[in-house]
């Protein structure tokens, strides 16, 4: 009996405990309520900030050194303002995160190098950089990597916005208008993207020299008619020479052989 009776009030004492307890919890729940309501919102905008993180969506590259591997390999796309072209054809390229924070790009954007970005799989004639200094210049523009050379450059393929859902690729117009000629990437013989767009590029050249564009472009039947005489003389005169100077150089292979040219001293 004393038993049963010294367990009642451990048991009254228990169920009391745990009443007060889970009343204070529906107290607290009732007095913050809206509080509560943004936990899971806020865990989500945790977890979003950290993929980005690991994304480099907040990341400002200024050196090809800082973009990842990764990037490359799967040559992903990034965004960024040509600031200037150097005499050489290169864009120096401000790079635009896919997050970007105004505060701090006001804060950095005098400070932040620029990327080396080089319009892959085009050599570029003196006319190009003219029509790009007039075309890219201070606008915005997509660049997909290819590779990073050994000098640190970033060969891209570079496209422009042209309307809302269209868009240009730099590469291509240029080689179209003959204002540059198809130049093989080195390392990308077996990649799918770089054999399509190759591809692309020398159709784009054939129809330039097809249609006499750039550094294409040839004279017309006027012109050729009118220096055809020139050209014919300058041929005869070419030919002349090279019998001049190839009988020369017979007369002077058998010199030794003539005996007024070699007595014998005594």
């Amino acid at each position: 009996m004393r038993e049963t009776i010294r367990a009642q009030p451990n048991d009254e004492t228990k169920s009391s405990l745990v009443s007060l307890f889970t009343q204070r919890c529906f107290d607290f729940i009732e007095n913050n309520v809206r509080a509560i309501r943004y936990i899971p919102s806020g865990l989500a905008a945790l977890g979003l900030v950290i993929i980005a993180r690991k994304l480099y969506m907040f990341n400002r590259f200024t050196t090809a050194q800082q973009i990842p591997a990764e990037f490359i390999v799967q040559h992903f796309r990034l965004k960024g303002i040509v600031k200037n072209i150097t005499p050489s054809g290169e864009l120096q390229v401000e790079h635009v995160p896919i997050i970007a924070w105004r505060i701090f790009r006001r804060w950095n954007h005098h400070a932040s190098p620029l990327l080396p970005v080089r319009l892959g799989g085009c050599e570029l004639t003196d006319g190009a950089l003219p029509w790009l200094n007039d075309s890219i210049t201070e606008k915005h523009v997509w660049f997909r990597l290819l590779k990073v050379s050994t000098d640190g450059h970033i060969e891209c393929i570079v496209t422009k916005r042209k309307r809302i859902l269209s868009n240009i690729c730099i590469n291509e117009v240029l080689i179209k208008n003959g204002l540059a000629k198809v130049k093989h990437i080195e390392g990308l013989a077996n990649d799918r993207l770089y054999i399509k767009f190759s591809e692309k590029l020398v159709k784009a050249e054939m129809r330039a020299d097809k249609r006499g564009k750039g550094i294409w472009k040839r004279p017309s039947l006027r012109e050729r008619i009118r220096n055809y005489p020139g050209y014919v003389k300058q041929r005869i005169m070419d030919y002349g020479k090279e019998k001049y100077e190839g009988g020369k150089s017979w007369m002077r292979r058998f010199k030794f052989r003539l005996p007024w040219r070699h007595k014998d001293k005594k």
